[in-house]
This record gives C-alpha cells, structure tokens and sequence, in this order.
C-alpha cells in the first residue's frame, strides 16, 4: 500500500511542483494538498484539495491519514503588517503541529532558509547546519524562519515525530517570482561600497527534489539545500547586465529604511544586511544521504535573469519593458503637447 503524504501550501510557487512530483511517485497513492488558493489546473487532477488557512482549527481532520506532512505555507514576500504575516508564519505552525498530533502524523518536513543562519560579517564561510542561527532580526522573512526552527525543536522534543528542516539558499529557476528575483530586475543594482558576498542559489528543481528525497525517505535532522557553486559580485552583474551604484552600507540602509516606509520596495531595510555580508552553505549532509544538485548556482540565476530580463521594477512599480516604452511615449507626447500650447499661449 503506497503512502499518503499531506502538503500545505500546495499551490504556491514551490507547492505546486513538490506536490506534483510527489504525486509522480509509485510509491505515493495520495497527495492531500491544503492552501487557501485553488492548485494551478494542470496539477489539480493529482492531488486531493482542500481550500483551508493553516491557521484553521479544523486542520487535523484533513491530516488524518497522512504518513507525512510536508509544510510549504509561508508568506515569502515581506507584508507591513507584520503582526499579521507572524500570525500566519508563525501561528500557522503552532496550529500545524497541533494538527500533526492529534492526526498522528509520523513525519513532518518543513522548509526553513538559509537566512536564517543570518547576514553577518563574522560568518563561516561555508555555513554548516551545526552553525547557530542568528537572522537578522529586522528582515521579518528570516526572522520568521529562525523563530520555526525554534518552534519545531521545541515541540519534538519528547514527541516519537520524525522532523526534517531544510535550509536552502535562493530558490531561483524559469519560473520564480518573489522580491529576491524582482531585485534584478531594477534600472540599476545597489552594490555595498566595500563589500563584495559571494553568491549562491539553488535550482528550483533541485529544490523540490530535495523535500521529495527526504520526505520519501523519512529523513529526520536539519540540511542546507544549494548548489556546488558560488558566483562573484562581478559575475552577478555581467550575469545581470544591471549597472552597479555603489553606496556605504549606512546610506542602504536609510535609503532602504525610507522606502519601505513610504511603500516603494518589497523588503523591510534588514535585507540589506543579506547583499552586504556572506552567507553561503555547504551542502556536504544532504549529499552524504544521496541527493546531489543538477544544477549550479549560475544556471539558476541564467534562467531566473532570462525571465526578469522582459521586466523593469521601479520602486513598487513592476511592468514589462513594452508597457514602459508605451507609458513613456505617452508621457513625451503629453509633454509636447503642453509644451505646444504654452508656445500658443505666450503668442497670443
């Protein structure tokens, strides 16, 4: 008899294709997806959905059953209200774990990130999973991260759950979209003036093969999750073709600090922390179990550049590069026009 394994978030950016391969897999019989959003249609035949908050009381009865849950939801791109992006981050896995107990689920899997390990310039270089965590406590993403991680510790011990955290690096691919690839798509990008981290990424399908490996394989204890490589300040921007503008690390942050208050970026000031110092991962213990990336940090940002490369993001502001051709003919034409009538006006 396969197996059934349960994935909230299941149609998000992630969800969607963790899901999918799950339901690929001859030895999963069922695939109960649960997020408040429908499932893209070309996967929805696949899985067993139900529309429901991971906040929601109810949960445990759509759990009951599952050998595994695989817990996906999370609000990646930062929200101003952040007491509200906790509840959901947050509150939505203490209601999760209440769910997994009283459904007696065995396994659960949860995505935490590289980030939460923190932007530091004392950082090892690689990170380890033996190296604290110390998330940059105003970058509301990262710090969300660590306090699960927290969570989870806390609330195995003394439990016979098998939990497997997953730390991995920026997930880019084809088909990512959040405000780390939208930062490239930018007129110009902010470079640290004294500061060059290292860049590291992983492949979107190396990713989701990651949680598939050690869900199906019921793999209990904490792995970083990246590609074998990592790319130079230099390389990111040939790579990019976005023109650096150096700025002090100082005037980042009080530019950055400014524009997520008067809403005209997507991150809180906390992530400029994350573009000043290093934070690359050794992926030396998923290794050791047998997964292996098939693609390499380069690759992973040449197909997420190819995407954002039809886009340009000002501020808030995202269009592709014809809508700002055309907003920007319009805009030359109004100025001719007016600059016309006040020629008129000053003949009469």
């Amino acid at each position: 008899m396969g197996r059934t394994i349960a994935v909230t978030g299941v149609s998000g950016y992630l969800g969607s294709r963790v899901g999918a391969a799950l339901a690929a897999d001859p030895d999963v019989d069922c695939v109960v997806g649960i997020d408040v959003v429908a499932p893209p249609a070309a996967f929805a035949d696949v899985v067993e959905f139900h529309e429901l908050d991971v906040r929601d009381p109810e949960l445990g009865k759509f759990l009951t059953g599952a050998d595994a849950v695989v817990h996906l939801a999370f609000v990646v791109d930062p929200m101003r209200d952040e007491a509200e992006m906790a509840d959901i981050n947050l509150g939505g896995l203490r209601n999760l774990l209440e769910a997994v107990e009283a459904a007696g689920v065995r396994h659960v899997v949860y995505t935490s990130s590289a980030s939460a390990y923190g932007a530091h310039p004392d950082n090892p270089v690689p990170l380890r999973e033996s190296d604290t965590l110390r998330a940059n406590p105003d970058f509301s993403y990262a710090a969300h991260k660590m306090e699960s991680e927290h969570i989870l510790r806390e609330w195995a011990r003394g439990r016979d759950v098998a939990v497997t955290v997953l730390r991995p690096a920026i997930v880019f691919g084809a088909h990512v979209s959040n405000f780390i690839s939208r930062s490239f798509e930018a007129p110009r990008r902010i470079a640290i003036r004294g500061h060059a981290p290292p860049f590291q990424a992983v492949h979107e399908d190396d990713a989701v093969a990651a949680v598939v490996h050690v869900t199906l394989r019921s793999l209990p204890g904490t792995f970083n999750v990246a590609a074998d490589d990592v790319l130079t300040t230099d390389e990111v921007g040939e790579m990019t073709g976005r023109r650096a503008q150096p700025v002090s690390a100082h005037a980042a942050r009080r530019l950055a600090a400014l524009a997520w208050r008067w809403g005209q970026v997507e991150a809180p000031p906390g992530v400029v922390d994350y573009f000043t110092y290093p934070w690359v991962l050794s992926n030396d213990a998923l290794r050791s179990t047998g997964w292996a990336p098939r693609h390499s940090t380069r690759e992973a940002l040449a197909e997420t550049v190819a995407v954002s490369r039809e886009h340009v993001t000002i501020g808030s502001i995202r269009k592709t590069r014809t809508e700002w051709r055309r907003i920007a003919a319009a805009v030359a034409a109004g100025v001719a026009a007016a600059t016309v009538g006040v020629a008129a006006l000053r003949r009469r």
